[in-house]
């Protein structure tokens, strides 16, 4: 996983709608929201993942479980 500068695009390296990828989904999603958490405190809605709109799918599940919360256009963080 790759976090843009701002926080609102999100890039996967791998597959995460693929079932076969889901502990390493889980894995990167709970690894992205440890470095937040250990960072300076910011607050930014992640809008895109992969360049699309965040839609329902286990990227966003595995985003939530790891931290993240439902925002209008997205997921936001608040660390």
């Amino acid at each position: 996983m790759y976090l843009a500068q701002g926080g609102r695009s999100l890039l996967l390296y791998f597959d995460g709608e693929d079932p076969a990828h889901a502990d390493l989904l889980t894995a990167s999603a709970c690894a992205l929201a440890a470095a937040l958490r250990r960072g300076r405190r910011q607050s930014f809605t992640l809008d895109r993942i992969n360049d699309a709109e965040i839609g329902r799918g286990p990227v966003t599940e595995a985003l939530r479980t790891a931290g993240f919360r439902n925002a209008p256009r997205g997921l936001s963080w608040e660390g």
